[in-house]
Parts: structure tokens; C-alpha cells; sequence
């Protein structure tokens, strides 16, 4: 389970590092795999799957941070 702020934190990194525009689900997906989880449990490959620009850009600024 992650929380909105890191579903938000994750949305504003894949923007940054690979300019895509993704939605809150693709964020929760890109959360939970950089949460500290899988690496507790021992898992090494771990698949994130970012799909969908299905998101409002003014919710989208507002989710990650960039309207403020």
C-alpha cells in the first residue's frame, strides 16, 4: 500500500527522468516498486508497468507538487 504523496512523488519522477506523463495508476505501480518492499523481500527484477496520459495536467500539476 502507498500513499498519495508517494504515488504523486513517483508521477513527478517518471516525468522528470523519462518525460512521460503518467496517470495515478501507473503512479501507485512506480510507488510501490520504489518503496523499500521488494528489496526486503529479496526480490532483484522488479517490472512496473506505466501506461496512460489519462490525466487532467492541472491534476496532474497538482498531484506532483508542480502548481506550487
Amino acid at each position: 500500500v502507498v500513499g498519495l504523496e508517494d504515488v504523486g512523488r513517483a508521477m513527478r519522477l517518471v516525468a522528470d527522468r523519462v518525460h512521460v506523463v503518467a496517470e495515478g495508476a501507473a503512479g501507485c505501480a512506480v510507488a510501490a516498486a520504489l518503496s523499500p518492499v521488494p528489496g526486503a523481500r529479496r526480490h532483484r527484477k522488479v517490472v512496473a508497468i506505466v501506461s496512460g496520459g489519462n490525466i487532467d495536467l492541472s491534476r496532474f500539476a497538482t498531484l506532483t507538487g508542480a502548481a506550487s
